[in-house]
């Protein structure tokens, strides 16, 4: 079933900030009153910010999974050069708050729609919506073969990586390959 749910827009308390790399880290927002929908792996949210003419609206894919209600992960590049990220990591710590407004947009995996073995490929911070897709398989015991190539720059720029190795190691039908762009001698 197609979801028919309007982006919501509200404010969500921070419940924690998670360094993954350098210059990414998720911002774990409390979605426990389920007030922002999110139905389908590989949506986004739209995150607000304050600027000096009024509101500036950045899209962020969520990381998370549906099928854990309770909160919305969003897992951000640094981009020095913008407006919103720099924001973020400056001034965003568990207990802050954020407005966003989701769960949005066409490009989605829906397990009723596709059940043909998946191939995800993505590189650098790209790897949201796939996240976000894996983590809705192994929660939802679908069993459905799926492979996961990621590139990265260096193994300091692999997002995800520990979790997705525990994914493969954990499931016969994930299999996790990364590559690197510039590999450390």
């Amino acid at each position: 079933e197609h979801s028919n749910s309007k982006p919501v827009e509200a404010v969500r308390t921070v419940l924690d900030v998670i360094q993954e790399t350098p210059d990414v880290r998720t911002f774990r927002l409390d979605n426990s009153d389920g007030s922002i929908p999110f139905d389908f792996p590989g949506q986004f949210a739209k995150v607000c910010i304050p600027g000096d003419d009024g509101d500036i609206r950045r899209s962020f894919t969520i990381s998370s999974s549906p099928s854990d209600k309770r909160h919305l992960d969003l897992t951000i590049k640094l981009n020095p050069d913008g407006l919103v990220t720099p924001y973020l990591f400056e001034h965003i710590k568990p207990g802050g708050t954020i407005k966003l407004k989701g769960a949005q947009g066409g490009f989605f995996f829906d397990a009723s729609r596709h059940s043909e073995p998946l191939v995800l490929v993505s590189a650098g911070s790209g790897v949201t919506p796939m996240m976000s897709i894996a983590r809705t398989l192994a929660a939802t015991n679908a069993n459905r073969p799926c492979v996961f190539l990621y590139g990265a720059r260096t193994p300091t720029d692999l997002i995800f990586h520990e979790e997705c190795k525990k994914l493969a190691a954990a499931h016969s039908w994930f299999r996790y390959v990364a590559s690197l762009s510039q590999p450390e001698n």
